[in-house]
């Protein structure tokens, strides 16, 4: 199809800079290289972490402990997590039971059987990175394009930290990055599609509505996206892999909803503050979140030494939108370097002794990612091949928003938006392509310069926080 031939990217090429051109002619080693990086500094994480079940804003390990004690999965309302799909708990077990072979008995609150279930979220955040290199690719990022987005995922902390914490959201970044790779692929190459294709997507969507509420976002976006592939090509064949893909993958996700309905008379249930976030009848929606701040004093104030103690929640800078996702995105607004910002109250995690200079540095460096990506989203929306994208991009900030309106305790974190990274690549590497082909290739050169930096800046920041 002509359509398939265009090219996928934005613009006309131009001539590289001197810094660009570098990277174009060394892409290969320097992609490597950030691989090898990566690799190294998330064992790092994984070995010097203070506890075995790493670097968590919940704690979701006790619903793998119960598991493993009464040989059930529990029941939402018997912990505080315990009501979220159950697939990291149930994949956990194995490796938890093994790790209780080895370490049958540990300090309270410790518990070192954990370390062997901490391979999923290290195997997740790795897949992240895998398959946004895939879908870089895939939409025609070569060169510098490729190393830039791939290098940006890399170095984003909020991807480091979760690498390492027995959490789903890691688990579901992993599994929808898997299929929004698959996904868009398919949309762009729907000819050669196998029926293996749309079984694996069908697997993916149905897993990660299996491993969080907001995993429901692969169903709803697989079912649209083929949707519009129907519409474009009305068949008897485009119907039977719509409503294959709808099957296979309700038939893998149902079970946690199904039971919902049965036990509370809803498919969404949460105990606690977090059930505001998930009811659809008695919707909620508080006023006192900003968003039209961007508070950087404030947020480069909590990486000095002398900054005030206390929960995160309860500091003022908590509440502006932007700031908090920026400040957790690039950095941890000191909830895992400032042992008073934990919401348990217990003392978790210490002071690792990152320099103010290097957290800073990230946070204002951080900010040029942060255009290029709106940018990049708004230049793309409309083609094509970037409607996959598009489609999840929208549909996961509409669910979070809507979960973050309904809420006011701890609903603001970056965690939740994990599964768009590789999405977040793509669109900071068409944005600066977009930069350098229709505003002026010296501004694009210097953003460039400033997002190497920032690639390198940020990783010494990832080292210093991981040998503490």
């Amino acid at each position: 199809m002509p359509a398939q031939r265009r090219p996928l990217h934005v613009g006309a090429e131009v001539a590289a800079g001197p810094v660009s051109g570098w990277i174009d002619r060394h892409a290969r080693a320097c992609l490597w290289t950030l691989a090898a990086v990566a690799v190294v500094l998330r064992l790092l994480l994984a070995i010097r972490s203070p506890w075995a079940f790493g670097y968590v804003w919940d704690l979701y390990h006790e619903a793998i402990q119960r598991l493993y004690a009464t040989g059930r999965l529990p029941q939402s309302t018997d912990c505080w997590e315990c009501w979220q799909p159950p697939l990291l708990f149930l994949l956990s077990w194995p490796l938890y039971a093994l790790g209780r072979l080895v370490w049958p008995v540990s300090p309270w609150p410790d518990d070192y059987a954990l370390r062997f279930a901490g391979v999923i979220p290290l195997a997740s955040g790795f897949a992240v990175l895998y398959y946004t290199d895939r879908l870089l690719r895939l939409l025609g990022h070569r060169g510098a394009w490729r190393v830039i987005g791939f290098g940006i995922a890399a170095a984003l902390p909020c991807l480091f930290y979760n690498t390492y914490g027995l959490e789903p959201d890691i688990l579901l970044a992993g599994l929808l990055s898997a299929f929004l790779y698959y996904l868009t692929r398919w949309f762009v190459r729907p000819v050669s599609a196998t029926r293996v294709d749309i079984a694996r997507l069908a697997i993916l969507a149905g897993l990660a509505a299996m491993t969080k509420y907001n995993g429901l976002v692969g169903i709803i976006a697989g079912t649209i996206v083929l949707a519009i592939g129907l519409l474009r090509q009305p068949t008897i064949v485009t119907a039977r892999i719509a409503g294959s893909f709808l099957v296979i993958a309700l038939l893998i996700g149902h079970w946690k909803y199904v039971d919902n309905l049965h036990r509370y008379g809803k498919p969404f249930f949460a105990n606690g503050d977090a059930g505001a976030g998930f009811s659809l009848t008695e919707r909620v929606l508080h006023n006192d979140y900003e968003f039209a701040t961007f508070r950087l004093n404030e947020l480069l104030a909590l990486t000095c030494d002398d900054a005030p103690p206390g929960m995160l929640t309860d500091l003022p800078v908590y509440k502006s939108v932007w700031t908090t996702l920026h400040g957790l995105a690039w950095g941890d607004m000191g909830f895992f370097t400032n042992p008073t910002r934990h919401g348990t109250r217990y003392p978790f995690y210490k002071d690792r002794h990152i320099p103010y200079w290097l957290a800073s540095a990230v946070l204002i460096l951080a900010i040029a990612p942060q255009l290029l990506a709106v940018a990049g989203f708004l230049v793309t929306m409309t083609r094509r091949a970037y409607v996959p994208l598009t489609v999840i991009v929208v549909l996961g900030w509409l669910l979070y928003l809507q979960y973050l309106l309904s809420q006011q305790i701890w609903a603001l974190k970056a965690k939740y938006l994990l599964f768009l990274v590789p999405a977040y690549a793509v669109y900071v590497a068409s944005g600066l392509r977009w930069v350098r082909t229709r505003v002026s290739p010296a501004i694009a050169e210097a953003v460039t310069v400033l997002l190497v930096a920032l690639i390198v800046i940020a990783n010494a920041y990832l080292a210093a926080f991981a040998i503490g």
